[in-house]
């Protein structure tokens, strides 16, 4: 689990491309889909995405009934979609189910350190991350796949309760992330991952240093009192 903790310091770090709200013409990368799904219970994860020609993960940051049926997260159709930046919520863009824009500052960051799982396949990480990202937008939410032993007798949902205290209510995800809307559904909504530019050699610098404090927050979240 730390080395994914790790990745995420330089996903973090990334130098990438976006742009203000954008229509785009949006299609799933078939199989791509890195999560869980349970009987009587919903798919929870990431899946990579083709936006106009340029691939990046998402997932989705509503709790809603229409993950019971998840077919839309391995339907190829090409559909129109917009991407919104942060910028673009802060200025009153139509995105979400009155949630606010601290909300998707705080689901940006978990939705980022969830990368870090998906780039190794981790079908438990990405759906427990994405659990994560509903509990932000809908507190409501109940634990399923985060709450399953991770690395025992560490859950997730551990991973969550550690996270969560050193994240910003106010963090600028402009760059990294973007918010992907359905004009045809709104509760198809998700984050999105923007281009990224190849990190320059003294941000790998920048970034090895801070390697001790993840070290430091990793192992507050496997232990227990």
């Amino acid at each position: 689990m730390l080395k994914k903790i790790i990745v995420v310091i330089y996903l973090l770090l990334f130098s990438v491309v976006t742009s203000a709200a954008t229509v785009v013409t949006v299609s799933v990368v078939p199989n791509s889909g890195v999560g869980l799904i349970d009987s009587g219970y919903v798919w929870a994860g990431y899946v990579e995405l083709d936006m106009n020609g340029v691939r990046g993960w998402a997932a989705p940051d509503f709790f809603t009934i229409s993950l019971y049926n998840p077919t839309w997260y391995s339907d190829p159709t090409p559909r129109e979609m917009i991407l919104y930046t942060r910028s673009d919520i802060l200025a009153g863009a139509p995105v979400g189910l009155s949630q606010t824009p601290w909300q998707y500052d705080i689901a940006a960051q978990f939705f980022i350190y969830g990368l870090a799982g998906v780039a190794t396949q981790d079908n438990l990480w990405g759906a427990g991350f994405n659990e994560m990202i509903w509990k932000t937008t809908w507190p409501n939410t109940p634990w399923h796949y985060a709450s399953q032993a991770y690395n025992p007798p560490t859950t997730l949902v551990d991973v969550y309760n550690s996270l969560l205290p050193s994240f910003s209510s106010s963090y600028n995800f402009d760059g990294i992330a973007g918010v992907l809307v359905d004009p045809q559904n709104p509760e198809r909504e998700f984050l999105v991952q923007v281009v990224a530019t190849p990190i320059p050699p003294a941000v790998w610098l920048f970034g090895s240093g801070l390697l001790g404090l993840v070290g430091i927050a990793q192992r507050k979240a496997i232990v227990r009192v």
